[in-house]
């Protein structure tokens, strides 16, 4: 997504840094910075 047109969801979620992935399981929030993380995050998944 473009942070600058949805600052409200960076202010919400505290993203700081490109790329960065917000999991949601139900009420929980997984936050996933810089590529290596998110690569072994979506293997792990099966995506």
């Amino acid at each position: 997504m473009d942070v600058n047109e949805h600052r409200e969801l960076v202010a919400r979620y505290g993203i700081q840094q490109a790329p960065t992935l917000i999991v949601r399981h139900g009420e929980q929030v997984e936050k996933l910075v810089n590529a290596s993380t998110i690569k072994k995050f979506a293997t792990s998944q099966s995506v």
